[in-house]
């Protein structure tokens, strides 16, 4: 009788305190990037990153924009086209996949966060198109530590 007791506790915890949202995790481990042009400072989560033999990686990135940024001010343009309200908007994650050997990056998942980690909205696509990397840029940094890790630049 104990035993399913626990069982059921256990059912229970497991239906109504998911430890992720959508791959978000909260034994991330992020590594300070840089900042956007816009002083928009961004982390990658070297725990949530994954390989495939053809030199492409996925791995999570944060991006915490500055208050009067541009990227904040279309960030909270996007949200409002999905009436969600960008006035609690803190953060958000992004699932990026890098070709290593093309230098080049798409985002397949972005994740909008409150200030309390709480979700106010998601979006994903798996066809989005592929952006080249410029050298000396944000994303080049970001490519140069995550492919590094892979084995290939």
């Amino acid at each position: 009788m104990r035993v399913n007791c626990i069982l059921c506790l256990l059912m229970l915890l497991a239906a109504f305190c998911p430890p992720c949202v959508d791959g978000v995790t909260a034994e991330a481990k992020w590594v300070f990037v840089g900042f956007t042009k816009y002083r928009d400072a961004l982390f990658i989560d070297m725990n949530r990153r994954t390989s495939a033999a053809d030199m492409r990686v996925q791995v999570w990135s944060r991006t915490t924009p500055a208050e009067h940024s541009r990227y904040y001010k279309q960030i909270q343009r996007d949200l409002k086209k999905v009436n969600k309200t960008p006035r609690d908007f803190r953060y958000l994650e992004t699932l990026n996949e890098i070709n290593c050997t093309s230098r080049q990056i798409r985002y397949l998942k972005v994740i909008y966060f409150r200030p309390d980690g709480s979700l106010i909205h998601a979006t994903r696509d798996d066809r989005a198109s592929w952006k080249s990397v410029r050298s000396g840029s944000l994303w080049d940094s970001l490519l140069a530590a995550v492919c590094d890790q892979h084995g290939g630049r």
